[in-house]
């Protein structure tokens, strides 16, 4: 008795696969990849977007980031670049860069710019986030009822228990259900909101008699299996009734063929559907990506997957996301969600016997199902420097333990021969570590050489016609656009009888604009936009703006100030909102992106709700006579060391005392933090009520001295606690020190 797709069979088709991706992948680099890119236009003083790709095949040098772990799985710290051995195609490459790399930190960006031989790395805005960037990619359409429930846990453990305060992450998904939320963020509520939209979608699977699986499907049309074939008609014949009757039995046994046939067949062409749509989405993703600085991290949640060894199709697409992953600098950790998988017909938790139908057929047609299902995840996280989580259910484990492994790596550079570097020919990387085969080496494990003559690039784009267009282009970019440091921040007011206002403050550091000689001095302009779009993507309003600079004559730098506009959005509904904020430099074209998630909150409901946080710069001294002054909405740039913070924001839907008839009594308490620490606690603090006539909505401000903390990036935390009716609502905002 031969089990379906017997180990030699399925070994052979995985070589065939791998074949064919090679091949593919490079057919597939002598066209533009399939999701479009943002063009530079005439005046950005921008680099060509190769050239922000991670791998490098355009210019001199090529990187690679490598991760050594010993025979436990973890990293080893304090190796040397005479320790490495590379080897490109088999021959000995000497390593021009070597240098260890803590992912997420600010020097990493520095240290991906040296590698590539740039003596610096783009300038930054004094505010911007770090971090690890972390994408959880969902195979919705393959997942069973069961699985979704662990994989909903999963990302909901991650986003309350695990992501740090600099860390982004997004959602995505196969069938594209998530819609506008699928997008990086810091933002805790939107990851939830995102996971909440993440619903069963049966994917119209096979409901004929008897059952046929994916994997007997592959065994008949893929592998051609007599033993399976032959043994899915016999119960089908047996399911009519047509295997008793000798006179119904041969033309019972030719319907039963033709209808495992067809069965089958339809069976594969799903499958192959669905790989398309996943690895499609999936390369999209990782195209997008590139973009974006520093080392990512990509889950990748399937109920597992099987490859069309008949069809080019699903190797030359499997190709392409291991292609995509190397030049965006990601690393797949594929995580089967069924977690830890049997054969559904030895299963102890099945109900009934175990052959439906006697005989051990429906047992032997399974044997091999679970690890069949995960050769691909197999070769795609290990293609692609990662590791796949398998044969577990402790999902959560799986996940913080890749997050660790991939918190350090070692970044390698090499300079290619010129002719080796060409042709459009796949290139196998090698690392070891010289003397130390107990260590394993994880990377890319190759990439794909442009081809020899380029195809001229026929779509010349022209800048647009107005710096509004630009503005308006880069806004509804998928990933925004940092040639420019742009500065967002917003709050809301929330009257109980009416719809909320918004205020968005959008700006740009003097210090990034490019000013011109003129008459008594020197002029810069600034050009911003500022867009509010629902959680579905719609555009609700939108404002354009043009603020001048001057800096007088005589002056030697430029004075450092933020160039800023407020923009007011009014009558909003409760609702999760995003605003997306654009700043232009008027004489070089330079464009910055920033955005920023609202949730006005359901006052209605009668819950204690704490406010959005504004924070800013103390304008003086005195304490008690900087909080009670009103204060300009900062636009988010860096605080003064040694300052005072300012911050303030309302509590609403505090319960009144005495049955009523007395005031409000509501604490506040601050406390500033860095790294899951408590650095600053400001202490708890009575909201003062005297001379309030709307007890509904309780303003407070408070200040913090900055004096003893050094320039970084910070979280403020604000709990507000009703003593009346013993609820508390906390709120968190970022601020960073220059």
């Amino acid at each position: 008795m031969t089990a379906l797709a017997p180990a030699h069979k399925l070994h052979a088709t995985l070589l065939a696969l791998a074949c064919a991706a090679c091949a593919a992948a490079t057919r597939a680099q002598q066209r533009p990849p399939s999701t479009p890119t943002q063009k530079p236009t005439a005046r950005e003083e921008t680099k060509p977007a190769e050239q922000d790709e991670v791998l490098r095949i355009e210019t001199e040098l090529v990187q690679s980031a490598v991760v050594v772990v010993d025979k436990g799985g973890k990293f080893v710290e304090g190796l040397r670049r005479e320790q490495f051995e590379m080897r490109i195609d088999g021959r000995p490459q000497p390593i021009s860069f070597f240098e260890q790399v803590e992912a997420g930190t600010p020097r990493e960006r520095q240290q991906l710019a040296d590698a590539r031989g740039e003596a610096k790395a783009a300038v930054e805005s004094a505010s911007s986030e770090r971090g690890q960037t972390v994408f959880l990619f969902v195979d919705d359409i393959r997942l069973d009822a069961a699985a979704y429930v662990g994989v909903r846990r999963s990302l909901l453990h991650y986003i309350d228990e695990v992501m740090g305060d600099n860390d982004r992450a997004a959602i995505a998904s196969t069938s594209g259900q998530i819609g506008f939320l699928q997008q990086l963020t810091d933002d805790k509520a939107v990851l939830r909101e995102a996971v909440a939209r993440l619903n069963f979608r049966p994917a119209g699977a096979d409901t004929g008699r008897p059952p046929i699986s994916v994997y007997q499907a592959f065994a008949v049309q893929e592998y051609g299996d007599p033993d399976v074939t032959r043994r899915l008609v016999e119960e089908t014949m047996r399911e009519h009734h047509t295997d008793d009757d000798p006179l119904l039995r041969i033309v019972g046994a030719r319907e039963a063929e033709s209808d495992v046939n067809a069965r089958t067949r339809a069976i594969v062409e799903r499958e192959g559907s669905i790989n398309r749509a996943t690895f499609s989405t999936l390369e999209s993703l990782l195209r997008g990506a590139a973009h974006l600085h520093g080392r990512k991290l990509v889950f990748f949640f399937t109920g597992g997957l099987m490859l069309r060894a008949k069809d080019p199709d699903d190797g030359e697409r499997l190709s392409r996301v291991v292609d995509a992953s190397a030049r965006a600098d990601a690393v797949l950790y594929t995580v089967d969600a069924r977690g830890l998988a049997t054969d559904p017909q030895l299963s102890a938790s099945r109900s009934g016997s175990f052959d439906l139908y006697g005989q051990g057929t429906r047992s032997s047609m399974s044997m091999g199902e679970i690890p069949a299902t995960q050769q691909a995840l197999l070769a795609l996280a290990g293609d692609t420097g990662g590791r796949a989580v398998l044969n577990t259910n402790a999902l959560d484990a799986g996940i913080a333990r890749a997050l660790e492994d991939e918190s350090r790596y070692y970044l390698l550079a090499w300079r290619p021969e010129v002719d080796a570097n060409r042709g459009g020919k796949f290139r196998r990387i090698e690392v070891s570590v010289a003397g130390r085969p107990d260590l394993t080496v994880r990377l890319h494990r190759g990439y794909y050489s442009p081809p020899t003559q380029r195809a001229a690039k026929a779509d010349k784009t022209h800048a647009a016609a107005t710096p509004q267009a630009e503005l308006g282009a880069a806004v509804a970019a998928a990933y925004p656009r940092t040639e420019l440091p742009a500065l967002l921040t917003a709050h809301y007011v929330a009257p109980a009888d009416a719809g909320a206002t918004l205020t968005a403050s959008v700006g740009v550091s003097s210090e990034s604009l490019t000013f011109r000689a003129g008459d008594g001095g020197r002029a810069a302009a600034a050009e911003l936009a500022c867009f509010l779009i629902d959680d579905r993507g719609k555009q609700l309003q939108s404002y354009f703006a043009r603020l001048d600079v001057s800096a007088r004559a005589g002056e030697g730098a430029v004075p450092r100030r933020d160039v800023t506009q407020d923009f007011q959005f009014k009558d909003l509904r409760p609702g999760l909102y995003q605003l997306r904020a654009a700043a232009r430099d008027a004489e070089s074209g330079r464009i910055g992106v920033a955005s920023r998630w609202i949730e006005i909150p359901d006052l209605s409901k009668g819950q204690l709700v704490l406010g959005s946080i504004v924070v800013a710069e103390s304008a003086g001294d005195d304490p008690l006579a900087s909080a009670l002054a009103p204060i300009k909405l900062s636009a988010g740039g860096p605080l003064a060391r040694g300052s005072r913070l300012h911050f303030s924001t309302h509590v609403y839907n505090a319960a009144r005392a005495g049955g009523g008839g007395l005031p409000p009594s509501v604490t506040m308490r601050a406390i500033v933090m860095s790294g899951g620490r408590e650095l600053i606690d400001a202490g708890e603090r009575e909201v003062q009520t005297d001379g309030l006539e709307d007890f509904a909505r309780l303003p407070y401000a408070g200040e913090i001295s900055l004096a003893e903390l050094p320039p970084g990036h910070y979280l403020l935390r604000i709990t507000a606690t009703d003593r009346v009716a013993g609820k508390s609502a906390t709120q968190l905002t970022k601020f960073s020190i220059r």
